[in-house]
């Protein structure tokens, strides 16, 4: 037995008292840091007749869903899996986007960038508005074709919002190659959806080992609402005056 196993079978003792052992069993691949997580809620959950909680824990390189909970006394563990894809287009979901980007970000070299491209649907509302919703989500489901088509065999592309998507881009040696690659998403993009002209937006923003996913999200994020606020239909990357911008902005709705 080893002293991670023993230590879940001594929570596990103090939960249902020192007479009978639970029957709570951990994984063998669950992360570490995750053990002393499951090990708080058992302790959490000492001396009480119901209790339930959920908590993302790594198991491999996957992430899983965990809920502990006690009925009658009686402890147990479940684990779901944490739905990443988009069921309409196929496509990962925002967390996945996070998490293919922190592994990109870790293992980027020192001389490449890693870009986002923050792509948002002009006026789709008013598409499903006028059109109705199936033929909004037929549109959403050739964008997404349209996009992946365009894109190389190393970039990935995630749906992160109802109307937005993301591309990650590896291997970038400048911001003017991921506006470039922008510039071929932002023509794919203009196909039709019954009859009527899609055009798109997008915020591009660039970093290196030293910045995090959420840094390089929230970058893209400020210059896609630059390019949305100057009539759409346009690409803007993202740069000091927007950064700028963005603090001063936060700073007048802080007053």
């Amino acid at each position: 037995m080893t002293k991670w196993d023993r230590r879940v079978n001594r929570a596990a003792e103090r939960l249902r008292g020192p007479e009978r052992l639970a029957p709570v069993v951990l994984p063998d691949d669950l992360h570490d840091d995750d053990r002393f997580g499951v090990e708080a809620l058992l302790r959490a959950a000492h001396g009480r007749t119901v209790f339930s909680t959920t908590m993302r824990v790594r198991l491999g390189d996957e992430l899983r869903d965990l809920t502990v909970a006690v009925h009658d006394g009686q402890p147990s563990l479940r684990y779901t899996s944490v739905v990443h894809d988009d069921r309409l287009t196929g496509l990962p979901l925002r967390e996945a986007s996070i998490e293919h980007l922190t592994v990109e970000l870790r293992a980027c070299p020192a001389d490449r960038y890693i870009g986002i491209v923050l792509i948002n649907i002009d006026h789709f509302h008013s598409l499903n508005y006028s059109m109705g919703l199936a033929i909004g989500d037929e549109a959403l489901q050739a964008i997404a074709l349209s996009l992946t088509s365009a894109l190389g065999k190393d970039d990935y592309l995630a749906r992160v919002g109802p109307d937005e998507f993301a591309a990650i881009i590896p291997g970038l040696r400048s911001m003017s190659e991921a506006l470039a690659v922008s510039e071929s998403l932002r023509t794919c993009i203009r196909t039709t959806a019954r009859n009527r002209a899609l055009t798109m937006s997008a915020g591009v923003s660039i970093g290196d080992a030293a910045h995090t996913a959420t840094q390089l999200m929230l970058s893209a994020n400020v210059a896609l609402r630059a390019a949305k606020k100057g009539g759409g239909d346009r690409l803007r990357a993202f740069d000091e005056k927007l950064r700028d911008d963005a603090v001063r902005d936060a700073e007048i709705d802080d007053r």
